[in-house]
């Protein structure tokens, strides 16, 4: 019971600086936010991919009217320029309704913001609709990151090779890690899914001989991983690592490496040429 304690007790450490760098840092005060926070909440609405029309020929991205006054409330420009600023902590006892969400304002020619990247915040965003309350929907995005960020650190502490572990914790606990996994970005789960690769493929590696159905697991995560936050596309190598791991016959081993290179090509280019 003591030792299941005590092995606890690093979790409860990151949930605690979690909900410190969640609350604590005022709104839009952390890297890329305003711009996050739209288009997580375009997302919260529906809108997976960007809006093309014969206006828009770039796309656009559409967001409630309400956000942008809210931002401009947290004086976010006066401070971020200002290092003397200070944020104001009487404004978060304002009221800042979200009104009507049909009445839309548009994010323009950002259509290189996946969807992925913004999952856990969208689903924040969505639970708090019911408040009616543009504050509540901003900190309850960042808080659906860092349960996600907390949640795949479960899932790769119990994944990775027991003597890594400590490793996996000394990456976990870094302030500025968890500063940005607890933002509303992509960062949040770029990172998380990062970690859950890294433990994922740290235990195939301790094994002797794997089997085909787990090297596409882990192809898999890092398409996940990748498409969260475009740009890391070079890790779509990461599965020739195991080469000499898949006990199949070269023939087979030419065609499975082979097709994961084609289909990496493919989704590298189509990333770039059609950005979702």
């Amino acid at each position: 019971m003591g030792k299941k304690i005590v092995s606890m007790l690093p979790f409860v450490f990151i949930a605690l600086f979690l909900g410190v760098f969640t609350f604590l840092i005022p709104p839009f005060q952390k890297p890329d936010e305003p711009l996050h926070f739209k288009r997580a909440f375009a997302l919260a609405l529906g809108q997976i991919a960007c809006i093309h029309d014969s206006f828009h020929d770039r796309g656009y991205f559409s967001f409630p009217k309400s956000v942008e006054p809210f931002q401009n409330s947290m004086m976010t420009n006066e401070i971020i320029m200002n290092y003397d600023m200070k944020f104001p902590w009487r404004l978060l006892t304002g009221s800042y309704p979200v009104g009507n969400l049909s009445e839309r304002q548009e994010l323009m020619y950002n259509c290189t913001l996946p969807f992925v990247g913004s999952i856990p915040q969208a689903l924040g965003i969505l639970v708090s609709l019911p408040f009616g309350n543009v504050l509540v929907s901003f900190f309850m995005a960042r808080i659906a990151g860092s349960i996600f960020f907390l949640l795949s650190l479960i899932v790769s502490y119990k994944v990775i090779p027991k003597r890594y572990r400590p490793l996996l914790l000394i990456f976990a606990v870094f302030p500025m890690l968890l500063f940005q996994v607890s933002s509303v970005s992509y960062d949040s789960v770029s990172l998380s899914l990062m970690m859950l690769v890294f433990s994922y493929m740290v235990f195939l590696l301790e094994k002797k001989a794997i089997h085909i159905r787990e090297l596409l697991l882990l192809y898999v995560g890092i398409l996940v991983w990748i498409l969260a936050k475009p740009g890391a596309n070079v890790f779509f190598a990461l599965p020739f690592l195991f080469v000499s791991h898949i006990q199949i016959s070269l023939g087979k081993k030419i065609l499975l490496f082979g097709s994961i290179t084609v289909v990496s090509v493919w989704i590298s280019w189509m990333m770039v040429n059609t950005p979702l």
